[in-house]
Formats: structure tokens, C-alpha cells, sequence
């Protein structure tokens, strides 16, 4: 996109003319000609705008902008107020650091109304643990905050101290009430770091929607899985539950089987996501005991298993997946995804298709592999 300063000056400058601006959206992904100086016009703007209370803004691969860039921005939503909704994507600005992302959550934590909090800030290199304090220092400056969505997907600096920091933070929230938290591709961290960040999940006691990706770091184990497993166990409220440790080539059939024990105490989930893909030592032992877990859960509505290139895993365990779905009655939607499984046939996967859709109450059934023809 050729949007440059001067551009999103006059859009700063045309929301102001606006009267009872309450939903801000902007993407300005991949504009090149954005620096600095175009954010501190725009944060001039945004504070000159009385009564907006969600916005949006993306600045994508915006290769210019540095700390100093976003500290302006970060002046320009002190003084809008009434602000209970952000979502921020910097992702691989690769100028930004921890001093950057610093000067955005202090101004964030002045905003009392403030509700939900997205940060992307996914594959900046200049960031470290240090940025994961921020939801832990002068924690009770969030009191208000009931969703967090958090990116910083292959952000390579990340060691166990930043989850012990991330973990220390979400025992301080027990409020909160939707956390997603995306940390795939982050290859520094280790089982001891997911153990740390574990400590803090059995706090989310209001949650009901949980997210956690881990996924591309060959150093996590069963032992990490296990953590995390035991973590949740507790969390009775939880609707929605989404676990993926894709290419984590060292879980194991255990790991899940711990998992499995944990999600029967879950009571109130109607709809989770497990993707356990290209590990190796997953087989039919593993997702059978998953399909157990499935039995204590009568109110299950939506379901998505991914075990790709799960080459352990045989036809058997997709006869014994059909015949527990056919005892779910509140089950609606199924996604599974067994492409790249050698011992899985086509026609296994035709054959499961054929008998749900035949039970007729599904509302969605989605399997991979699918034949080409």
C-alpha cells in the first residue's frame, strides 16, 4: 500500500470532524512510507476525540516505526479516556522493542473503562521477557480487564522467565474472563518455563474461553504438557478450550492421557480444539484416551482434533473416534484433520464421513484427508 505520514494524517484529521466516533478501524499493514511522525499525528488526533470507546489498528510490516512511534500513539490514548477496547498489531515491525511495547501497556494500564486488551506483536525480534511484565507490574491498573489476547508468535528472545513473568501476571487477574495466548514458534523456552506459566492458570476461575498455543519448540515434553494439563483442571467455568503444541516432536502418547483426565473434570465445555500434530510417538493409545474424556462430557457441541503427520496413528482409533461421537447428542461440529497419517486409508475416512452425515444432526462435519477425484 502506498499510505504515506501525510495520508493518515488527513484520516486522523477526518475522524476528528466526525461527531460520536465510538468504533475506530484502521490497517494500514504493510504501508512502508509510515514512520514515527505518522503516528504522533495520529495520536494528536486520537486525542482530540471525545467519546470512542473500541479500536483497532494495524501497522503490519511497517518497517519504519520505532519505540518512538508507538510512545506517541500511546500519549494519544491517555487522553481519549473512554476507551474499553484495543487491539494493536505491530507484528514484524522489527524495530520495536520492550522499551516500545513499555510505553503502549503503561498508557493502557491509565485507562480505567478498559475491558479488552489485543496486542500482536508477533515476530519482533527486539523483543524479550521483559515485555511479558507487563501484565504483572502494577497489576491492579487492569482491574477492569476481562479479555486479553496476546501474540508474540515466533518472537525468539522469549526463555522460561518471560512465561514466569506471563504466569505471576494471570495469578494477579482472577477476573479475567477470555485468554488466548499466542506463543508458537518461541523455540527458547522449555518444559520449566510452561511449568512457571502453569502456576497461574489455576487463578482464571471466571474464564470461559482459553486458547494456548505452544506449538514449533522441540524442547516441550510430556512434563510441559502435564503442567498445563494439571493447570486447567480446575477451571469448571471454562466453555471453550483450545490447546495446540503442533511439531513439539516430543509428546507423547502420556501427555495426552494426562490431558484426557483433566478435560473429564472440565464440566461446563461445549467446545474444544487439541492439535497434537507431527509428533511421532502419537498412536491409537494417545487419541483413544482422548475419545474417553469425550464420554464424561455430555454437553459437548463442538469438537477439532488435529493430529497430522501423527504417523502412529491407525484406522482403528478413527472406528473408535465414530462409535463416541455417535453418543454425543449435543454434538453439532466436527473438524479433524488426520492428512499425512500413512496408516489412515482413504476410504477409512470416507467410510467415518458417510456414517455421521448419515446420524443426520450434525450441523458441520469437516475430516481431512479428503480423495482428490
Amino acid at each position: 500500500m502506498n499510505i504515506s505520514d501525510e495520508g493518515l494524517n488527513s484520516i486522523s484529521e477526518s475522524l476528528q470532524k466526525i461527531n460520536s466516533v465510538y468504533y475506530i478501524s484502521l490497517d494500514f499493514a504493510e504501508c512502508q512510507k509510515i514512520t514515527n511522525e505518522g503516528l504522533k499525528n495520529l495520536g494528536e488526533g486520537l486525542g482530540k476525540i471525545a467519546k470512542f470507546e473500541y479500536i483497532t489498528l494495524n501497522f503490519s510490516n511497517s518497517e519504519k516505526i520505532t519505540d518512538e512511534g508507538l510512545d506517541h500513539l500511546g500519549t494519544g490514548l491517555i487522553i481519549s479516556g473512554n476507551l474499553k477496547s484495543i487491539k494493536l498489531s505491530f507484528r514484524s515491525c522489527e524495530q520495536i522493542t520492550d522499551v516500545g511495547l513499555n510505553k503502549v501497556t503503561q498508557s493502557l494500564k491509565q485507562l480505567k473503562s478498559l475491558q479488552a486488551m489485543d496486542l500482536d506483536f508477533g515476530s519482533c525480534k527486539n523483543i524479550t521477557d521483559k515485555s511479558l511484565n507487563l501484565f504483572s507490574e502494577d497489576s491492579k491498573k487492569f482491574d477492569s480487564l476481562k479479555t486479553i489476547n496476546f501474540n508474540f508468535a515466533s518472537c525468539q528472545n522469549f526463555t522460561d522467565q518471560g512465561l514466569k513473568n506471563l504466569g505471576e501476571g494471570l495469578q494477579k487477574h482472577s477476573t479475567l474472563e477470555s485468554v488466548i495466548l499466542h506463543l508458537w514458534g518461541c523455540r527458547k523456552f522449555t518444559d520449566e518455563g510452561l511449568k512457571c506459566l502453569s502456576k497461574g492458570l489455576p487463578s482464571l476461575r471466571s474464564s470461559t474461553f482459553l486458547a494456548l498455543s505452544f506449538s514449533c519448540n522441540e524442547k516441550i515434553t510430556d512434563e510441559g504438557l502435564n503442567a498445563i494439563s494439571e493447570g486447567v483442571q480446575n477451571l469448571t467455568s471454562l466453555k471453550y478450550f483450545s490447546l495446540r503444541f503442533y511439531e513439539c516432536k516430543n509428546v507423547t502418547d502420556k501427555g495426552l492421557s494426562n490431558l484426557s483426565e483433566s478435560l473429564k473434570k472440565l464440566t461446563s465445555l461445549t467446545s474444544i480444539t487439541v492439535a497434537i500434530e507431527s509428533c511421532k510417538d502419537i498412536t491409537d493409545k494417545g487419541l483413544n484416551s482422548i475419545c474417553e474424556s469425550l464420554k464424561k462430557l455430555p454437553s459437548f457441541a463442538n469438537i477439532s482434533l488435529g493430529f497430522r503427520k501423527c504417523e502412529g496413528i491407525t484406522e482403528k482409533a478413527l472406528e473408535n473416534l465414530g462409535e463416541n461421537f455417535k453418543r454425543l447428542d449435543a454434538l453439532k461440529s466436527i473438524d479433524l484433520d488426520f492428512s499425512e497419517c500413512n496408516k489412515i486409508a482413504y476410504s477409512s475416512v470416507d467410510t467415518l464421513r458417510n456414517n455421521l452425515e448419515s446420524l443426520g444432526y450434525f450441523n458441520r462435519i469437516s475430516i481431512f484427508p479428503r480423495k482428490e477425484y
